[in-house]
């Protein structure tokens, strides 16, 4: 059995929801619906579910302000928005799930299963305090997971990601790599506002760790690394005039 807590502004969306959850999953014990900030601080607080359901436009506030209210605990959080602001990029870094109004309810049936396998997760936390990190600070981080950890690092700190069959390895200025399940097209969709670019099928840099671009027919983009990254012949020109714009 798991315990949650529904926070929505909205009656018809609360009622949607809690009928999805009643016929999709049995084994969660609803503790209460809220439609404010106030009110869902007490509750949480007092009742500490391990699932929230987060509306995050409320009446008298944000979704934030709740959790930045309630004490810290071992929870998983769903967030559910019909505005797909800056909010969603910073949640979509710390890996938390996010419900685009209108949704179907699938959508719902799958956030929920997917939070419910993370609560096995011992390292969920960090997902929470970097969520924080980005919403509050102009020095951006990115949650990758693997097999075997949770790590957390600055976007600035990635030099280059390379496909790698069905997996894609994330390359960083300290000379160490981590792979992850993740398709290179969801790294240059997550990155795209960030200075990368994708330059080869196989192939997303970042921009700022440009050593030189080496225009030979056989050339490539030569990072800081000293890694030779290969230019897709199509593309050649076009990045040529985008790394050309850097220049003073």
């Amino acid at each position: 059995m798991y315990t949650a807590v529904l926070v929505e502004d909205d009656k018809n969306n609360r009622d949607y929801a809690l009928e999805i959850l009643k016929s999709s999953h049995p084994e969660i014990n609803i503790l209460g619906e809220y439609d404010n900030v106030v009110d869902s601080i007490s509750a949480i607080t007092e009742f500490k579910p391990q699932l929230l359901l987060l509306d995050i436009d409320l009446k008298d506030g944000v979704a934030f302000e709740i959790l930045k209210a309630i004490p810290s605990y071992d929870y998983r959080i769903v967030f559910i928005s019909a505005h797909q602001d800056y909010a969603l990029q910073a949640i979509k870094f710390s890996a938390l799930d996010f419900i685009l109004k209108p949704y179907s309810p699938s959508e719902l049936i799958e956030a929920i299963d997917k939070v419910i396998d993370s609560l096995k997760e011992e390292q969920y936390q960090k997902k929470i305090e970097t969520f924080f990190s980005n919403f509050d600070t102009q020095s951006k981080k990115l949650v990758l997971k693997t097999s075997d950890a949770i790590h957390v690092v600055k976007i600035e700190d990635i030099i280059r990601i390379e496909a790698d069959n069905y997996y894609s390895k994330v390359l960083l200025c300290d000379n160490t790599d981590i792979v992850v399940s993740k398709a290179l097209k969801e790294f240059e969709r997550l990155l795209q506002n960030y200075n990368f670019i994708r330059v080869h099928q196989s192939h997303l840099i970042n921009l700022g760790k440009i050593k030189y671009f080496d225009k030979r027919d056989s050339g490539g983009i030569v990072m800081i690394s000293g890694d030779n990254v290969p230019v897709s012949s199509r593309k050649k020109q076009s990045i040529f005039s985008i790394i050309d714009k850097l220049s003073i």
